[in-house]
């Protein structure tokens, strides 16, 4: 009996040492942690800077958004050009920023009034950015698109927002409420369906 224990304990003993020994991969990709527009900047942030340039003759997908807009009863008012402006991308772990003369903001709001009591007045927000080249104005397209998009599109907060290109310009709208995305979908797709002639850096 004592001997059938020793044997028992041998056989045990050696499984024990058969088994596989589970060792870490140090070469595993390590995950990656979803940012938030809180989380930036911090050690690991990247900046992008995008350089505009107003262009000559390059107003003909802001004519027909105008003329659209007009025709459903919005008051389209430009506010300010050659200004600044900043986005994040969560996804990349950026900060872009936009500056130049080529960097033009608008804002639309509706004279008719929608909803129950008829006094909420769709409104929003217009910026465009001009580059020199169509291969310069794709590039920094994919840029701000992918920043637009980055943390299922709340990177930037949790207004909705989408961005397009037509030609030399890029177009970014914005708007306050998720009940005026629609809107803001509308205009862009006219914006991006646009035919548009390559256009010339203004001269001052």
């Amino acid at each position: 009996m004592y001997r059938n224990m020793i044997v028992l304990c041998m056989l045990l003993g050696l499984l024990a040492c058969s088994e596989p020994q589970k060792t870490e991969n140090k070469n595993a990709p390590v995950e990656k942690k979803e940012l938030s527009f809180a989380d930036m900047p911090n050690e690991q942030t990247r900046y992008e800077t995008i350089t505009t340039q107003a262009l000559a003759g390059n107003d003909a997908a802001l004519v027909a958004l105008q003329t659209q807009l007009i025709k459903d009863n919005f008051e389209f008012i430009e506010k300010d050009s050659g200004n600044s402006w900043s986005i994040h991308d969560c996804q990349n772990n950026m900060i872009i920023d936009v500056k130049g003369e080529g960097v033009s903001t608008y804002t639309a709001k509706s004279k008719v009034g929608v909803g129950e009591t008829g006094n909420d007045f769709p409104d929003f927000l217009l910026l465009t950015f001009e580059f020199p080249t169509i291969e310069e104005t794709t590039a920094k397209f994919k840029l701000l698109n992918d920043a637009v998009h980055s943390g299922g599109g709340s990177c930037n907060g949790k207004v909705p927002a989408t961005v397009v290109m037509s030609g030399n310009a890029i177009f970014y709208f914005t708007t306050r409420s998720e009940k005026f995305r629609d809107y803001i979908n509308r205009y862009a797709a006219i914006v991006q369906n646009l035919e548009t002639e390559p256009a010339t850096v203004a001269e001052y």
